[in-house]
């Protein structure tokens, strides 16, 4: 089920990137795009963990791009390696015109709900950063 939620996920992203006649090739752009997402969304834990659990510990650049590099590397296996989304891709596109609509609408609602997550957890680490620098002058 999470299998083909993520390919869905993917279909949208991929039939938008037609849409938007992108220079790069669709299911690049696509795989890319949740690449993007789902680093944003484990900054956003990070953040998360960060000013509210254990304040004294920092992102490290080795944490980042360990995270990043795994995130990408399963998505371009997942996507730009393997066919096997081309096979869903037929199984989405058969799908009745209302429930791709509600497909779409439930991919929107992730899509600004990753987004506007890491708005708000930059926004936390912001505060806690203000308290920090407010101490560290008295």
């Amino acid at each position: 089920m999470i299998k083909k939620a993520y390919f869905y996920l993917f279909y949208k992203i991929y039939m938008f990137a037609d849409w938007a006649h992108t220079v790069f090739p669709h299911d690049m752009a696509a795989a890319a795009a949740i690449s993007m997402l789902e680093i944003l969304f484990i900054g956003s834990l990070k953040f998360y963990y960060i000013g509210y659990i254990d304040p004294k510990s920092e992102p490290t650049l080795l944490e980042m791009i360990l995270a990043g590099t795994v995130v990408v590397l399963i998505n371009t296996i997942a996507f730009i390696f393997s066919d096997k989304w081309k096979i869903y891709f037929k199984e989405f596109d058969a799908l009745p015109r209302y429930k791709n609509k509600i497909g779409t609408w439930i991919v929107i609602i992730i899509v600004a709900f990753v987004l506007i997550n890491m708005v708000i957890s930059i926004k936390v680490m912001g505060a806690m950063a203000g308290r920090v620098g407010m101490r560290s002058r008295l």
